[in-house]
């Protein structure tokens, strides 16, 4: 059996309490602990930016729409949400 097994699902969560309660500290690991930054969110992603990329983009709520991170988990704005009222979509359809 190889002592490089996969990690332990309790040690993940050990890390993600850290991660929230300030303490960046990695024990020696060299795994990466990434928290969403949109406001509002406590999303903890363990190991690969591109999940916390992921995330962001998923728009799962209000407070995710429109925005993205950069390769550099820079908050951006794609795009501002509209305001839809009764008719918009009338104004919409191609004929």
């Amino acid at each position: 059996m190889s002592t490089m097994s996969s990690p332990d699902p309790a040690d993940d969560l050990e890390r993600i309490r850290q991660a929230r309660e300030g303490d960046d500290s990695s024990d020696g690991l060299d795994v990466e602990v990434f928290i969403c930054p949109v406001q509002g969110c406590s999303r903890t992603i363990i190991g690969d930016s591109a999940n916390l990329r992921h995330h962001v983009r998923q728009e799962s709520d209000d407070d995710h729409a429109g925005f993205e991170l950069t390769e550099d988990l820079e908050l951006v704005k794609r795009w501002e949400q509209m305001e839809w009222g009764p008719g918009a979509l009338e104004s919409e359809v191609i004929e």
